[in-house]
């Protein structure tokens, strides 16, 4: 083989173990590359998967808060409820207070009118025997000044 033909050989044989040489850390470098934009990917995956389940506790939190909503609004008409027929109850008994206060005042001036009415009574009746017995002392004033004779005046 002539030297020229091996100079030429030997310098392709330098430039392809250059080649080779620069090939292999370019995939070096590749992978590298490639590990990190692996890890990266993982790393992204996880943050995914956390921004994944803080979606769900967020739905969650959603569905529980509606839920709570919607039992604090029957609450409040279950105590407007209440509280309607607890007004009613309490306006029926302080009606029924006033009819029984009335009927007792009713009961009271009927026993005071009584009262008055026997006072009268008797009173009446002391009167008619008072004016019995004056009448009968007139009667007798009366009797007593016919039976007398009358004296004559002289003038």
């Amino acid at each position: 083989m002539p030297a020229a033909v091996e100079h030429q050989l030997g310098t392709l044989r330098e430039e392809l173990e250059q080649a080779i040489v620069g090939m292999s850390r370019r995939q070096s470098a590749t992978l590298k590359l490639l590990e990190r934009l692996g890890a990266e990917l993982g790393d992204e995956h996880r943050r995914l998967e956390t921004v994944q389940s803080l979606c769900q506790s967020v739905a969650s939190a959603v569905e529980q808060q509606a839920a709570v909503g919607s039992r604090v609004a029957e609450l409040v008409m279950e105590t407007r409820s209440v509280m309607r027929s607890d007004v009613e109850r309490l306006e029926s008994a302080v009606h029924l207070e006033a009819v029984k206060g009335r009927q007792q005042d009713q009961a009271r001036l009927a026993q005071v009118a009584a009262g008055v009415a026997e006072v009268v009574e008797r009173e009446a009746a002391l009167v008619s025997q008072r004016v019995a017995s004056l009448s009968a002392t007139v009667e007798g004033v009366r009797a007593a000044v016919h039976a007398q004779p009358l004296p004559v005046l002289d003038d």
